[in-house]
Formats: C-alpha cells, sequence, structure tokens
C-alpha cells in the first residue's frame, strides 16, 4: 500500500508495518487493486470524540 502525508515522500507499507498520521495534517493511502484493511488506534483525552473524514473514500460493498 502507497502512503503519503502531504508534502512529504511517499512510501510504501507492508503488511503489519505501522504508521503515523500528524495531527492536522491530510495523509493520501492508495492500496491498489488488492485494498487493505486498517486496524486503527486514537489515543484521546477524556470526553474526548474521534474525528476522522474520508475523503474520496470508495465505499465497500
Amino acid at each position: 500500500m502507497h502512503f503519503q502525508v502531504e508534502g512529504g515522500p511517499e512510501t510504501v507499507l507492508t503488511a503489519g508495518e505501522v504508521f503515523h498520521e500528524p495531527v492536522g495534517v491530510p495523509v493520501r493511502f492508495d492500496a491498489g487493486p488488492e485494498g487493505a484493511t486498517f486496524l486503527g488506534y486514537f489515543l484521546l483525552a477524556d470526553g474526548e470524540q474521534p474525528e476522522i473524514a474520508l475523503v474520496g473514500a470508495v465505499p465497500v460493498e
């Protein structure tokens, strides 16, 4: 899967690798025709709600 933080180089991630998304910076993923499954952990303060926006995401059928 290709991963890129806005303004940074593109990185190829393989199964089991981890990555970090900086707060407030857009990121891009391209899983290619194989697709990908994500497991995400969001560290939040008490009472804080997670914020995620999937821009241009293709729905899974």
